[in-house]
């Protein structure tokens, strides 16, 4: 119950965060003001909450925080920091509550990051829905005042830290993880798809991505890390490369895309288990300015390709060294 709680409260952020910002013309020149508050903060939100050890009271209160920014009629400026700051709480908090609580495993992971993604295509495209959605996440918030802290059924060992007698090992391998979520990042942002004209292919985009996430977390607990890598960089990467004027092979290119996500943050976690917090945070910061580059340039199918490429040769990389460290993944 727990779980749905913060998955359903994952989306209504999302959705009231899209549908304020998109609702008020006056407000698109504060989007960069926005995405620095909500994403650049969140490794500093992250140490706070770890420093605390409340997380899911940091979820509550970016919830509310968020939903009151879009429910009260405020200067837009301040609308702008509670939203920001709200969405930087609750995605830490929140984060950090489902890591704690997976007893080793990346499923749960998965279901709680998937429905932010729609939550955020459903407030860009239909911005109307902000006010219900931000009641609805008062709602959530406050219920989840009441239930208990997350927990998975399955109770398993402590587990296993990495051991290294070089402390820069641990830092390169947390380097190329948020190398990483970056280049993918950029992978994603920098192709334009020219088939997603209509409102129904978009929705259909969203729902390929989303289920990708959710499918990540269960395919990494299942089969392990390598086979993730397979499915999430070297399958998709000609896909997204040659095909990404065509339909259906790319919504099946921005599923196995989305695959690695849980991946990369559960990976992120197991170097640094004792501040989950911040592990997430650094994740989400690092989806930044791989997003602001992916804008900026537009890249051809050989650059792409090779891209994902060198990003599974990587992974591999930090995953054999995080094996050979005492982490299995």
């Amino acid at each position: 119950m727990t779980l749905i709680a913060y998955s359903i409260a994952h989306f209504l952020t999302d959705a009231v965060c899209a549908g304020l910002i998109f609702s008020n013309p006056d407000m698109i020149p504060y989007i960069l003001m926005y995405d620095l508050l909500a994403f650049s903060t969140q490794p500093i939100t992250g140490i706070i909450a770890d420093t605390l050890s409340r997380y899911r009271l940091f979820a509550i209160a970016g919830g509310i925080l968020t939903s009151f920014g879009a429910l009260f009629s405020l200067p837009i400026p301040i609308k702008i920091c509670m939203i920001g700051i709200g969405n930087s709480l609750f995605h830490v908090g929140g984060g950090a509550a489902i890591l704690k609580g997976s007893s080793s495993k990346a499923s749960p992971l998965g279901i709680f990051v998937a429905p932010g993604s729609m939550g955020l295509l459903l407030g860009t495209l239909f911005p109307s829905i902000t006010i219900y959605a931000a009641i609805a996440l008062t709602v959530v918030s406050i219920i989840l005042i009441w239930l208990k802290d997350y927990k998975s059924k399955k109770i398993s060992e402590d587990m296993p830290i990495f051991k290294c007698d070089k402390k820069t090992v641990s830092f390169l391998v947390i380097a190329v993880i948020l190398i990483s979520i970056s280049v993918r990042s950029i992978a994603s942002y920098s192709v334009s798809f020219s088939w997603k004209d209509t409102i129904v292919l978009s929705l259909i985009a969203g729902f390929m991505v989303m289920t990708g996430k959710v499918a990540g977390g269960f395919v990494l607990d299942k089969f392990k890390a390598i086979p993730v890598v397979i499915a999430s960089l070297l399958l998709p990467g000609p896909i997204i490369a040659f095909l990404s004027s065509y339909a259906v092979p790319s919504l099946l290119g921005q599923f196995l895309i989305n695959i690695s996500m849980p991946l990369t943050l559960y990976m992120l976690y197991r170097m640094i288990p004792d501040y989950p917090g911040f592990a997430f945070g650094l994740a989400a910061s690092f989806l930044f300015p791989g997003m602001i580059i992916g804008l900026s340039i537009n890249l051809n199918g050989l650059l792409i390709l090779l891209i994902f490429v060198l990003n599974a040769i990587l992974m591999y990389i930090a995953i054999k060294v995080m094996k050979k460290g005492n982490i299995t993944i």
